[in-house]
């Protein structure tokens, strides 16, 4: 009698899936090996090795949603948010709505300045951990951002009455207070919250803005110098050297105007300042005023930038661009005054700067 024929046996057959799960395990282990040498390279400074491995893991797709999420993070640093933004989406739409990707998928949001989108994510979010005090506190801030200024005191209110007490907190109600034109107590927060964080340039900033209104120019300098000397922002140099002119020191207004050309060198705006100096020491500041007077074409630049973020729902960088074109229009009808107060001889000037005037509206 012939024995039966084998068959696979069921242990075989496990066998054979358990080795495709470590193989697959082992495939996946290397991406992921792969994506944090990318993200080493990252750091180092490499960012066309970077690039290139992310290319190859491209090419694979993957369908492991911590991948994704993994790719995500190194588009991110990279500043790639719109392929940060797919990825996350793939990473929640094959893994779910965890907590690591929600909290991703709101910071690219915030990165892309998609405001309002970012405030349903983080909406979201506490519909999953619960109610946390620091997600509510960004989203009083992201309504402050986008012109909510009654949905934002709300929230601050609900965080005052849990006694939160964030410094951040004291931030975001002294901006509102800014933004509101109520100076005493923005005044009054601003220097609260800088006895707490006394290297903050932004609010150093905001308070020698008010400072200057209020005819205080010597303590306005002195919080713009040092909001400057944390953050060379351009714009700090610029009041610098127009606080410095109207106070007289002029040696020191052409020190910041030599320090402004070095990385702005071909802006005009520093023309127009020279013509005040020049002007200041009796000299003819004619010459640097027709110069300036080639700035013209930035106005519609201005206006068209502020016109797109508030349309992306980016109120405070709208304020901030309409703050420029504004500021430049003042420089235009400075010049204009001084030419039809005889100040400064040259009417072909006169004709150039009106029509510059004339084209912001």
């Amino acid at each position: 009698r012939r024995p039966p024929r084998s068959t696979p046996s069921n242990s075989s057959a496990a066998s054979d899936v358990y080795k495709r799960q470590q193989y697959n395990k082992r495939v996946r282990d290397n991406v992921k090996a792969n994506l944090l040498m990318a993200l080493c390279y990252y750091h180092l400074g490499q960012k066309k090795f970077t690039e290139e491995i992310l290319r190859r893991i491209e090419e694979r797709h993957e369908e492991d949603p911590d991948i994704h999420e993994l790719m995500a993070e190194i588009y991110m640093k990279i500043g790639k948010y719109e392929r940060a933004r797919d990825h996350i989406l793939n990473a929640i739409t094959i893994g779910g709505k965890r907590e690591s990707c929600l909290r991703m998928y709101a910071e690219i949001l915030d990165k892309m300045s998609a405001y309002r989108q970012e405030i349903k994510i983080l909406a979201e979010l506490i519909s999953i951990i619960g109610e946390n005090e620091e997600i509510i506190l960004k989203i009083a801030d992201l309504n402050f951002k986008i012109g909510r200024i009654k949905a934002a005191r709300t929230l601050i209110k609900i965080l005052e009455k849990r006694r939160y007490d964030e410094p951040e907190l004291l931030r975001l109600k002294g901006r509102i207070c800014y933004f509101l034109e109520d100076d005493d107590g923005a005044i009054r927060i601003f220097h609260s919250y800088l006895n707490l964080r006394k290297h903050d340039h932004e609010i150093l900033y905001l308070l020698g803005h008010i400072y200057a209104k209020r005819g205080l120019v010597s303590e306005a300098y002195a919080l713009i110098n040092r909001a400057f000397h944390l953050k060379h922002q351009y714009v700090y140099l610029l009041d610098l050297i127009d606080m410095a002119i109207a106070n007289g020191k002029l040696d020191v207004a052409e020190k910041l105007i030599r320090d402004a050309e070095q990385d702005h060198r071909n802006d005009l705006l520093i023309e127009f300042y020279r013509g005040k100096i020049a002007e200041k020491q009796n000299r003819d500041g004619s010459l640097n005023y027709r110069k300036f007077i080639a700035i013209t074409g930035r106005f519609e630049e201005f206006y068209n930038r502020a016109l797109s973020m508030n349309l992306s729902g980016d109120v405070t960088g709208a304020v901030l661009f309409m703050w420029q074109l504004l500021r430049l229009i003042e420089h235009v009808r400075f010049a204009i005054g001084r030419i039809i107060a005889g100040e400064i001889d040259d009417y072909s000037l006169l004709r150039d700067l009106l029509e510059a005037y004339h084209s912001t509206y």
